[in-house]
């Protein structure tokens, strides 16, 4: 697997598992540390693929 299509998967990781918080805790009830948790990636890594959790939440609501 290349570094891009690893990279493109933990992003899509990620996603998914904020999609998960955001509908169980909502935006105010979920943190950068919880939604990385949930994806099983450091809030390191998931700062290279989101800038903010509005960021990621944004991502979120375009893929319904």
């Amino acid at each position: 697997m290349s570094r891009s299509d690893q990279k493109l998967l933990t992003r899509e990781r990620i996603t998914r598992a904020a999609g998960r918080t955001f509908r169980k805790s909502g935006f105010s009830g979920s943190g950068v540390d919880g939604l990385a948790k949930a994806a099983g990636v450091t809030s390191g890594a998931f700062y290279v693929h989101f800038s903010s959790k509005a960021d990621a939440f944004r991502e979120v609501i375009s893929i319904g």
